[in-house]
C-alpha cells in the first residue's frame, strides 16, 4: 500500500510557514508507523515533529494494546500528544479534546510561530495530526463552532432505556434513520456518541457535523497524507493485516488488559461495551469462546474498515 504525496512533505514546508499535516486511513492500514516516517522528514529538514493522536480512545489510560496506542519504547524520540489523557471512567468531549491540545506548550509555540531549541537549532513545531477520529481532527484542522447544542438530560434516558431494551444495534439503527452519513462513522456499541447524536438531530434538525459551521475552512495550509489507496489487491492487503493485527493483540496481552479493566472498574468503563473489547467480555461471560472473540474481532474490524473508508473517500480525499 504505497504512501500518497510522501514526496511533497518538503516542498510543502518551504511553502508554509504555519503547516500543518493530517495523516488518515483505515484502522491496519500502517497510519502510526507511516506518522514516525513522516515525523523523520519533517527531523531531516530541520523542523521539529509533533504527533497528535486525534483518537477518541486512546486517550485513555491503560487501554492500550485494543486501541493500538503506540508505546513510548516506539516512539522514536518523536513527541506525541493526545495519549493516555485520562482514566477509562470518565467521558471526554470532543470540545475537552480540542482544549487539551490547544492548550498544550507545543501548540501554542506553533500558533505564535515560535521555534523551539532542539539540540543547538532553534526548529519551528509542525504537528502531525494522525486520524483516529473524524471529529478529533476537525477540531484542531476546521473552522468551527465546537460549544454545541446543550445537554438534554431526560431525552438522553429515554434514548437509554431505549438501548437496554432493544440493544446496541437497534439504537444505531435509530440514528442511521435520522442521520446515515454521521451513522456509518460509529460503532452500534459506541452508544454514548450515538444518543448524543440522535439527541442534536432532534433539537437542532441538523445532523451532528452540520450542527457545527456547515461550510468549514481549513485553519492553516494543511498536507493530507494517506499510507492506504484503495483498490481491490489493497483491499486485500488490508484484510490480512488485519488478521495479523488481531493476532498480535492477543499474543501481546488482550485478554490479560480487558481482565484487568473489568476487575478494576466493571461496569464503570463503558468502553468495554466496545470493539475489541465487548468481544473478549463475551468471551469472559461464556457467551463466546476465545477463538470466536478473535474471528468476531477481525470481523467487527473489517466493517469498520469498510465504513472508514468510505468516510475518507469523501471527506479527506478531495485533499490530496
Amino acid at each position: 500500500m504505497p504512501p500518497k504525496n510522501l514526496a511533497n512533505v518538503s516542498q510543502f514546508l518551504k511553502n508554509n510557514e504555519n503547516g500543518i499535516i493530517v495523516i488518515y486511513g483505515p484502522t491496519g492500514s500502517g497510519k502510526t508507523g507511516f506518522s514516525l516516517e513522516v515525523a523523520k522528514i519533517i527531523q531531516n529538514l530541520d523542523f521539529f515533529p509533533v504527533i497528535i493522536s486525534a483518537d477518541s480512545r486512546q486517550i485513555y489510560q491503560e487501554m492500550n494494546i485494543g486501541t493500538g496506542k503506540i508505546l513510548p519504547n516506539e516512539m522514536q524520540n518523536i513527541t506525541h500528544l493526545g495519549l493516555d489523557l485520562i482514566a477509562p471512567t470518565k467521558k471526554f468531549s470532543v470540545v475537552e479534546f480540542k482544549k487539551n491540545i490547544e492548550n498544550s506548550e507545543f501548540w501554542q509555540k506553533f500558533l505564535e510561530k515560535w521555534t523551539i531549541i532542539d539540540g543547538n537549532l532553534h526548529k519551528k513545531i509542525v504537528p502531525i495530526i494522525c486520524w483516529g477520529t473524524g471529529l478529533y481532527i476537525d477540531s484542531l484542522i476546521f473552522e468551527r463552532n465546537y460549544l454545541g447544542e446543550p445537554p438534554n438530560q431526560e431525552r438522553r434516558n429515554e434514548l437509554e432505556i431505549f438501548r437496554l431494551q432493544n440493544g446496541n444495534e437497534a439504537l444505531w439503527k435509530k440514528l442511521y434513520s435520522l442521520d446515515p452519513e454521521y451513522a456509518r462513522e460509529l460503532h452500534p456499541n459506541n452508544h454514548t456518541y450515538i444518543i448524543r447524536a440522535i439527541e442534536i438531530i432532534e433539537s437542532t434538525g441538523s445532523s451532528k457535523k452540520q450542527s457545527f459551521d456547515t461550510t468549514p475552512q481549513l485553519r492553516f495550509p494543511t498536507l493530507f497524507l494517506t499510507p492506504y489507496t484503495d483498490n481491490a489487491e489493497n483491499r486485500k492487503k488490508l484484510y490480512e493485516n488485519i488478521n495479523l493485527r488481531i493476532e498480535k493483540m492477543f499474543t501481546d496481552g488482550l485478554i490479560d488488559e480487558v481482565n484487568n479493566l473489568a476487575k478494576k472498574y466493571g461496569d464503570n468503563c463503558e468502553w468495554l461495551k466496545t470493539i475489541w473489547y465487548i468481544e473478549i467480555m463475551d468471551y469472559f461471560s461464556g457467551k463466546i469462546s476465545e477463538i470466536e472473540a478473535k474471528n468476531l474481532i477481525a470481523q467487527h474490524n473489517r466493517n469498520y474498515a469498510k465504513r472508514q473508508i468510505t468516510w475518507n473517500r469523501k471527506k479527506y480525499d478531495p485533499f490530496l
